[in-house]
């Protein structure tokens, strides 16, 4: 099976988003790889990316027609344990970021939470 190597977000503000992920989880940052239009940071099992729009054109991708919010993924970051999820989900509200769903038991095993980034990006912390 391939492996997922790179998440990436685009983002109006690379920095500040990066930021935003970095503090609540602790994300090292691949520096070899930072650019203009681009941060990487390291995960531990695959690359989480925030590119900036200048990017589109870099790589050819037609650019969004216009700002209208649609959620067409959800990042879903894993806690080692039920206290994680509750603790990292009030470290991204003291962040800003908007919850969505508060930690719930789910009906497959998984406790999560469901949050929105300060881009409006969304994105879920479970355990199983």
């Amino acid at each position: 099976m391939n492996s997922l190597s790179y998440l990436n977000i685009f983002s109006k503000d690379i920095e500040l988003l990066s930021k935003f992920y970095c503090d609540i989880f602790g994300l090292k940052e691949i520096e070899e790889s930072r650019s203009n239009y681009f941060i990487g940071f390291d995960t531990g099992v695959s690359k989480l990316g925030f590119s900036s729009f200048d990017a589109y054109d870099l790589l050819d991708i037609p650019k969004p027609v216009n700002e209208v919010k649609e959620t067409h993924h959800v990042i879903t970051f894993e806690a080692k344990n039920i206290q994680e999820v509750d603790e990292l989900t009030e470290k991204s509200v003291a962040n800003g970021a908007v919850l969505l769903k508060s930690p719930f038991n789910t009906y497959y095993g998984w406790y999560q939470s469901v949050l929105e980034d300060i881009d409006g990006n969304v994105y879920r912390i479970s355990t199983m």
